[in-house]
């Protein structure tokens, strides 16, 4: 937990102090505009401000997308995508705002009308028609990540689109390098070089050369497709000195499978603790790219972006935990599951699916629980027969909520709690938690979305 107090201080002070140079070198450049009220002139010191600002929030975005793997394991998957959209928004309105102060603080100083100085821009400033290219690329980018049109595009297109972002980033700083505001101070310009410089480096590292690097490495291939039955498949890869690949039950990676229609990187969690031996990734069926999950051959060539993420029990306040599964919500929960066998963790699993047939990996709770103790599970179908017997294991109809919680684990308020599964059923499980008495800073989730 030290350390990871140390990384969230390191991030939020590396922010900080970015913030702080860039209003020195903007108000280096810009004072005399401040200062002196010439026709337009506090339109072109407050453009010039946006600019720097677009650019930070530029190269935040990067650091928000990069993966890189000590942040993920701080501040969570889902906080990092929560961010990711909130700077998106302030990098939309930026974009927007910049030219616009530019054009009319310009028009009245010369003066002329903002068309004509818009331009005199393009035709007589050198590299605005890069930054403009630029400024077109990031407005598809974010018009794309509005959420209805969001929530209708294949994950694979809009990740193709959004790799842009690159392209987008190399044009607004040669733009701003050439026509930017550092009113020739060779400090102010290598200073925002050595920034930029220090994110593209960090998002080259952490998405192409880390992820390369393990393919080469540890060698992931597909071994078995296993379908674990109701639209699930479970893919287990193996590889070399796969007992120096670490990870935690509840992290997840990004995978790529060297097949065709199936290279662009998705996430899924682990579903099995780590063993040294193997890893397993358990799918479900739920869009063009899962549907093509079953038609993986053993021998695929897999890279893995990962571990990711901060959805572990090394989080944990307590050494008691909750965790409340749905459908294939379980995957996640049943590594910690299988981890916590050996521990002193009193762990117990409640598992909601739509009926016996869903109730993914059945055989292997019931086995875990009858061979440990610490280890107890209830298992919950909406609908159809019972699994048969199994001893251990508690089936019951209905659903998980309030007064199921209390019931089954009367101590819940004393626990950690782990959700995972369909977006309404994590809000009313977290609302039930919170009416039992669990503080929010012991309710963990992490949903995956784009």
């Amino acid at each position: 937990m030290k350390k990871r107090n140390w990384i969230r201080f390191a991030a939020y002070a590396f922010f900080a102090a970015n913030l702080v140079v860039s209003g020195v070198i903007w108000w280096h450049g810009s004072s005399f505009y401040v200062l002196h009220a010439y026709p337009g002139s506090l339109f072109i010191a407050y453009g010039r401000l946006s600019g720097l600002l677009l650019q930070l929030a530029l190269l935040m975005e990067l650091v928000l997308i990069a993966r890189i793997g000590p942040l993920e394991r701080t501040f969570g998957f889902m906080t990092m995508n929560k961010l990711h959209r909130l700077v998106g928004g302030w990098l939309a309105t930026l974009i927007i705002v910049h030219p616009l102060l530019l054009v009319l603080g310009y028009g009245g100083y010369a003066p002329a009308d903002a068309w004509s100085q818009f331009l005199s821009f393009l035709t007589s400033w050198e590299d605005v028609s890069l930054a403009l290219f630029g400024t077109i690329v990031l407005l598809i980018a974010a018009v794309l990540s509005a959420p209805m049109i969001r929530r209708r595009m294949p994950y694979g297109v809009w990740h193709l689109f959004h790799l842009g972002m690159y392209v987008a980033a190399v044009c607004v700083f040669f733009h701003q390098i050439v026509a930017g505001d550092f009113s020739g101070s060779s400090l102010a310009i290598w200073y925002w070089i050595a920034v930029n410089a220090f994110v593209i480096g960090a998002v080259t590292i952490y998405r192409v050369c880390l992820p390369i690097g393990r393919l080469w490495y540890y060698g992931f291939t597909v071994r078995d497709v296993i379908d674990e039955g109701e639209g699930v498949t479970s893919i287990v890869i193996t590889g070399r000195h796969l007992n120096r690949f670490r990870f935690e039950a509840g992290q997840h990676a990004k995978l790529s499978f060297l097949k065709r229609h199936l290279w662009a990187p998705h996430p899924f969690s682990f579903s099995a603790a780590p063993n040294g031996t193997s890893l397993r990734f358990s799918i479900k069926a739920l869009g063009d790219f899962t549907k093509r999950i079953p038609t993986l051959t053993p021998g695929t060539r897999v890279i893995i972006d990962g571990p990711l993420g901060a959805f572990t029990a090394s989080n944990a306040e307590t050494k008691k935990l909750l965790l409340v599964a749905g459908g294939i919500g379980i995957t996640p929960l049943f590594s910690m599951f299988a981890s916590a066998s050996s521990s002193e963790r009193d762990v117990t699993l409640l598992f909601a699916a739509r009926n016996a047939t869903a109730l993914t990996f059945f055989s292997e709770l019931q086995h875990m629980v009858v061979a440990h103790s610490n280890l107890h599970a209830v298992c919950f179908i909406a609908e159809g027969e019972d699994p048969p017997a199994a001893p251990g294991m508690v089936v019951q109809h209905g659903f998980i909520n309030e007064v199921a919680i209390r019931r089954l684990v009367p101590d819940a308020a004393e626990r950690d709690a782990y959700v995972c599964g369909p977006p309404k059923m994590m809000d009313g499980i977290n609302q039930a938690l919170l009416a039992i008495g669990v503080p929010l800073r012991r309710i963990h989730d992490e949903r995956f979305s784009f």
